[in-house]
């Protein structure tokens, strides 16, 4: 029997920030992960948002073979099957009201996850972690009501006084230690993707930093085009799929709902102009909670990332979080150490504190927005979403087919016409405001008060419609 101050189980990003930032507290720290290598079974593409870079300065130094820079994302819009063809798009920069640099510099950095897990793993080892690869966790070592090691598959027992459970979404260590068996059915999607291997300069010169892109159609939810250095990843983001379920109130089949999407004469262009050869179809589950799971943590054990149920509740994103709060967790599991006391009771800081970061923030908002997909399941409020999006750009920007003047004079007519639509949209945003707004909230009000008062003077005391 071997003895640990910290056992992680699972070598993913989670894990291994938290086998690193223990290590560098000065813990003695193992890691067990059941593969040959860390990230053997992660084969997919994935996009790392800026805030990676903004909480991780270290991975500024990173360069990986397949990451491509993202400083432009876009969005399509298609008409209804079969056509499938484009109605809306646009692109956009990042915005220079975002409150750090790295996010005003780029929206993502794409890249393959085998590179991002092995660089994290091989990161914990240098700053003093053990690795153990082959070694399946089978059992929780119990004393006095708390964890207190792990048994392996070969009958090895290892012994620690804290673990955290970095093992995924089908998570064995939530379940050895008594905080759930599975996640529900309306707790995970599936993610269904199609990889492609790409020339890098056709990428370069079709793409360039435009690699994150979204397609979504009439009572199909949403599909996303990311490009690496010299691949690409099209697939279906289950999550919009399980909001177009939820509205139309039928189940919805991800794989076929991709391999649709995909034969759609827009992204075939791409996938032509690209030079894009298939070479593997893949498909995971990934949690997708409806609001912060609390069901993280017990005596001396804490869990991280996709295990915790962690990921974003609007797209899913999921790699942040996992280095989040497996850096948290280590950090808490520290504190524990140094008080003697690594009860529920003590670790419940770690919770705590995990709901009130980030990663639990996008909690209030994110499963609030997830009503702007259930309305669009409907294929008449997505036709009429196009619309009004089409008539705005139209007659507000580059319509030259009529005089400049009868068309700008189209606006509030177009807006009348589409209130029902707009205060439909209001009814999601709202909320958000109200409880985050707070004293903001009334001064804009106030002021959208002063624009209408400016209108109405400037109309003579009429605004007509």
């Amino acid at each position: 029997m071997e003895s640990y101050d910290l056992i992680v189980v699972g070598a993913g990003p989670g894990g291994s920030v938290a086998a690193m930032t223990a290590a560098e507290q000065g813990l003695k720290t193992l890691v067990l992960e059941r593969a040959n290598y860390p990230g053997e079974k992660n084969a997919s593409g994935f996009a790392l948002s800026s805030k990676g870079e903004r909480d991780f300065p270290f991975l500024k130094e990173v360069e990986f073979p397949s990451m491509r820079v993202g400083r432009r994302t876009q969005a399509h819009f298609l008409s209804p099957p079969p056509e499938m063809e484009e109605r809306f798009s646009m692109v956009t920069t990042t915005s220079r009201r975002i409150s750090y640099p790295e996010g005003r510099d780029y929206f993502v950095k794409t890249m393959y996850r085998p590179e991002l897990d092995r660089y994290l793993a091989e990161r914990a080892v240098q700053k003093g972690a053990e690795l153990k690869l082959k070694t399946l966790v089978t059992g929780m070592v119990w004393e006095a009501g708390k964890v207190c090691g792990v048994r392996a598959e070969g009958g090895e027992e290892y012994r620690a006084p804290v673990v955290i459970g970095a093992d995924g979404v089908m998570s064995m260590t939530a379940r050895m230690a008594g905080l759930r068996e599975k996640f529900g059915r309306d707790e995970v999607v599936s993610l269904c993707t199609v990889d492609y291997a790409v020339p890098k300069e056709r990428a370069d010169a079709v793409i360039h930093e435009n690699c994150f892109q979204t397609y979504f159609a009439p009572g199909f939810g949403g599909l996303y085009l990311i490009v690496m250095a010299d691949g690409v990843h099209v697939g279906g983001p289950g999550v919009t799929n399980s909001l177009i379920s939820r509205a139309v109130r039928k189940r919805v089949n991800p794989a076929r709902e991709v391999l649709e999407m995909i034969n759609c004469p827009p992204i075939q262009r791409q996938l032509t102009a690209l030079d894009a050869r298939p070479r593997e179809w893949q498909a995971h589950m990934l949690p997708w909670m409806d609001q912060f799971n609390r069901r993280i943590y017990t005596g001396g054990f804490m869990l991280v990332g996709d295990a915790a149920g962690v990921p974003e509740p609007l797209w899913a994103e999921g790699v942040w979080q996992a280095m989040y709060s497996g850096r948290l967790a280590a950090q808490v599991a520290q504190e524990a150490l140094q008080e003697g006391d690594t009860s529920a009771t003590s670790l419940e800081r770690y919770c705590d504190r995990l709901e009130q970061s980030p990663v639990g923030q996008e909690f209030i908002a994110g499963v609030q927005l997830r009503q702007l997909f259930e309305m669009l399941g409907d294929p008449v409020i997505f036709d009429e979403a196009c619309d009004l999006l089409v008539d705005l750009s139209n007659n507000m920007l580059w319509n030259c087919q009529e005089p400049k003047a009868v068309s700008i004079n189209r606006l509030f007519p177009i807006l009348f016409e589409n209130l029902p639509l707009l205060m439909g949209m209001l009814r999601v945003y709202a909320p958000i405001l109200l409880e985050t707004g707070g004293e903001n909230l009334r001064k804009r009000l106030e002021m959208i008060k002063g624009v209408a008062a400016m209108v109405s003077q400037m109309t003579g005391g009429e605004v007509e419609a």
